[in-house]
């Protein structure tokens, strides 16, 4: 069976871990951001998994002057 690659810019949700290398943030300031309660680029798939909204993430990123992992 072959795996269909599907490239991250044309992937409607990422991974964190997708996120962190496509983004060149670490994973856990990736999982920080992803915790924060008025996340807009954050989506629940069953109660525990959440996957990343890749346009938000992309306008979220484009309209941050910083990420403060306080």
């Amino acid at each position: 069976m072959i795996k269909n690659t599907i490239p991250i810019w044309k992937k409607v949700t990422i991974t964190p871990e997708e996120a962190a290398a496509y983004s060149n943030i670490g994973i856990n300031t990736i999982y920080q951001l992803l915790d924060d309660p008025n996340c807009e680029f954050r989506l629940y798939v069953g109660t525990k998994k959440k996957l990343i909204k890749r346009v938000a993430f992309e306008k979220y990123l484009e309209e941050a002057f910083a990420i403060d992992r306080n």
